[in-house]
C-alpha cells in the first residue's frame, strides 16, 4: 500500500537562471547612475568656483605675511580684506558701518565654527586704525588674530 505523501513523484527543477547585463534593469540603472555623477561633479565644479574668493584671499594673506609689512600695517590690511570679503557677500548696508565690538560679533556669527575673536582683537583692530605708527602691538596676538582671520576666511557662512 502506497503511503499518502509519496504520491507526488520527483519534482521538475527549472535551468538556472544565466545572469546578464542585458536586462532592462542594468540600463536603468545605469542611466541612474550616469546621472548621479553629473550631477555630482556639477555641484562640486560649482562649489569650487563659488569659493574661488577664499582661496585668492588665503593667498593673498599668506603674501602679506611674507612681505615687510609692520605688524600693525598687516593687522589693518587683515581686517581690510575681512571687510571686504563680508561686504562682499553679505552687503554694504549690512557691514559698512560695524565697528570695534559689533565688527566682532559679526565675524565671530558669520562663521560656523566661530575663530573666537574677543574684546582684546577689537582693542587691537582700535590701535591699528587709530595709530598706525604704534609698535606697541604684540606680534603674537597679531598672529592670533592672522589666524583666527584666516579661519573666518575659510568657514564663514553665504549670505545668499
Amino acid at each position: 500500500m502506497a503511503q499518502p505523501g509519496n504520491d507526488i513523484g520527483e519534482l521538475i527543477v527549472p535551468d538556472p537562471v544565466p545572469f546578464t547585463f542585458a536586462a532592462p534593469g542594468w540600463y536603468v540603472a545605469g542611466v541612474l547612475l550616469l546621472l548621479l555623477l553629473v550631477a555630482g561633479a556639477f555641484l562640486l565644479g560649482r562649489r569650487y568656483r563659488r569659493n574661488r574668493y577664499r582661496r585668492h584671499a588665503l593667498a593673498w594673506l599668506e603674501a602679506k605675511q611674507q612681505s615687510e609689512l609692520t605688524p600693525a600695517q598687516l593687522l589693518f590690511d587683515t581686517d581690510m580684506l575681512m571687510k571686504q570679503i563680508a561686504m562682499h557677500r553679505y552687503g554694504a548696508a549690512q557691514v559698512a558701518s560695524l565697528q570695534q565690538q559689533s565688527w566682532i560679533d559679526f565675524l565671530n556669527n558669520s562663521s560656523k565654527p566661530a575663530p573666537g575673536f574677543t574684546a582684546t582683537d577689537a582693542g587691537l583692530l582700535a590701535v591699528s586704525l587709530y595709530k598706525p605708527g604704534a609698535d606697541t602691538m604684540a606680534p603674537e596676538a597679531i598672529d592670533q588674530f592672522i589666524t583666527k582671520a584666516k579661519s573666518w576666511i575659510r568657514h564663514h557662512k553665504h549670505a545668499f
